[in-house]
């Protein structure tokens, strides 16, 4: 048979080359983008194809650890304490650059040799925790993260468990709107056309409006399950625990430099958050950068191949290909289908208008002034090492033009009417029912230091964060639980008025 067609394939394998996949998965990946009654792309024909086209994994890049430097110093402005395994995927992300781990070690090795041996030393104990689920898309966990709440910048998060994949990570003047956090899901179901059959978060007011959304679309598409609320509430500090994980890992591995940048305009008196103008300028340059960085990281994590450990029961392999193809890793995925009108009555319901000050980066009117300054200055590239001299140049420019429409005496930032909005009361629903686990079980080792979790050392979500004990799945025993699972036989979970899940 003919090979498959260069228009079909060639995009995927390039995709499946930055998401570290060996030519034998890469087979198996790409039959089912083409008709394989009337075509074939085997081992070797695969491998002629990517040297025609151009395509080259690791070893044909043939870098050395001399010819890498300069790449690896670049990475390091911002991420000095980036390891072998992150300073790989930051070369392949960032500089298109492939090579082994081991090349990456050599270089280290002699540039830096002092961190690679401090890193060496570091090793944190484990806190074990449980999660438990079903499969892909049984639930989506969410969590807010305040650390640079002295900046007036809130973050949130948004993962599958199973897979690791992070459905969204953003940074924006609030965190606790809930409004703003319905935005979020809608935005992020609209985009997979699916929701998870469960959502969770701690009790927390700025998620009453997803536990809402979440549980009308749910109704919709499941009349059996009107009556019970369709999200589950984890009242115990640290028993969400995979967002803790994840926050534990993003301040390890991408906050450490992006803090020190924020610390040296306080510092040096460039920037007084308190002051109405520095820091509306401060909004209007620092956090469209910060979710380009916050953007690209996500990226590199839901691409990038966890480490194996074989206490393991979790799928191995990128967060992104597990989510969207649980099956060929052997899991089920129980999303639900959604229509996208549907999403937007839930988005009119509980979200607000696209014009809604919620939604500004900063006021029109200040937005207006400053971009035509931006434009006077030659709209010069915001990036690292030249942000806050483009902040220092506007801030005297809006000094000069003493516009009371924007140098105004604005409320303290938390008492804005937009910073928390209106509450939402959770609908009148008997609560999610949580009971004996269901099915594979997810089994995370350790918590999260930032949050108070512990001092536990992991490289990612889905390295010493999610593993398995002992644990007999095929009986559907842990050796570590006095009460047996019990499995549910699949039609039976996915047509379930009520979800059963376990969490300890």
């Amino acid at each position: 048979m003919p090979p498959a067609p260069e228009a079909v394939v060639r995009p995927k394998i390039e995709e499946y080359i930055r998401l570290g996949q060996s030519y034998k998965e890469m087979v198996e990946s790409l039959r089912k983008h083409y008709d394989t009654t009337q075509y074939s792309m085997g081992y070797e024909s695969l491998k002629k194809k990517c040297r025609e086209w151009g395509i080259r994994r690791a070893r044909g890049m043939q870098h050395t650890s001399a010819s890498i430097g300069p790449a690896i110093e670049l990475v390091r402005i911002r991420f000095p304490q980036a390891g072998m395994r992150d300073m790989k995927g930051l070369l392949r992300h960032e500089h298109g650059i492939e090579v082994s781990e081991k090349k990456v070690l050599e270089y280290l090795k002699t540039a830096h040799p002092d961190e690679v041996e401090a890193r060496l030393r570091i090793r944190g104990g484990m806190v074990r925790k449980r999660f438990w689920a079903v499969g892909v898309n049984d639930l989506w966990t969410f969590d807010q993260h305040d650390k640079w709440k002295r900046f007036y910048l809130y973050l949130h998060v948004a993962i599958e468990p199973v897979s690791g994949f992070v459905l969204w990570l953003k940074v924006w003047w609030t965190n606790r709107n809930p409004r703003l956090i319905v935005r979020y899901y809608c935005d992020t179901v609209e985009e997979h056309r699916a929701c998870p059959l469960i959502t969770q978060s701690d009790r927390g007011s700025e998620n009453n409006g997803i536990a809402n959304a979440h549980t009308v679309l749910r109704h919709r598409y499941d009349p059996s399950l009107s009556g019970t609320l369709q999200h589950k509430w984890m009242h115990r500090k640290g028993a969400n625990i995979k967002p803790e994980i994840f926050w534990s890992e993003l301040r390890k591995r991408w906050t450490p430099q992006f803090e020190k940048l924020l610390d040296y305009g306080v510092h040096e008196g460039l920037l007084d958050p308190e002051d109405y103008v520095e820091r509306m300028l401060f909004f209007y340059l620092f956090i469209p950068y910060l979710q380009q960085e916050l953007d690209v990281f996500r990226d590199r994590y839901n691409t990038s191949k966890k480490r194996r450990d074989r206490n393991k029961i979790l799928p191995h392999g990128p967060p992104t290909l597990i989510f969207h193809n649980a099956s060929a890793y052997g899991w089920n995925d129980f999303k639900v289908n959604i229509q996208p009108n549907h999403v937007s009555e839930v988005r009119q319901l509980y979200s607000a208008p696209a014009d809604d000050p919620l939604f500004q980066l900063v006021p029109p009117a200040f937005q207006a002034t400053v971009d035509q300054l931006y434009e006077a200055l030659g709209s010069p590239p915001v990036a690292f090492e030249s942000i806050w001299t483009i902040y220092v140049e506007l801030l005297v420019s809006i000094r000069a033009l003493a516009n009371e429409d924007i140098q105004v005496n604005a409320p303290e930032h938390e008492m804005s009417v937009a910073f928390a909005g209106e509450d939402i009361e959770v609908l009148a629903l008997a609560p999610f029912r949580a009971g004996n686990g269901v099915g594979k079980g997810v089994d995370s080792e350790r918590g999260a230091a930032s949050e108070g979790m512990g001092d536990g050392e992991g490289d990612d979500l889905g390295e010493a964060a999610v593993a398995v004990g002992e644990e007999n799945v095929a009986d559907g025993y842990s050796s570590e639980d006095s009460v047996p699972l019990f499995h549910v036989p699949e039609w039976t979970v996915q047509s379930s008025p009520v979800h059963v899940a376990f969490e300890a």
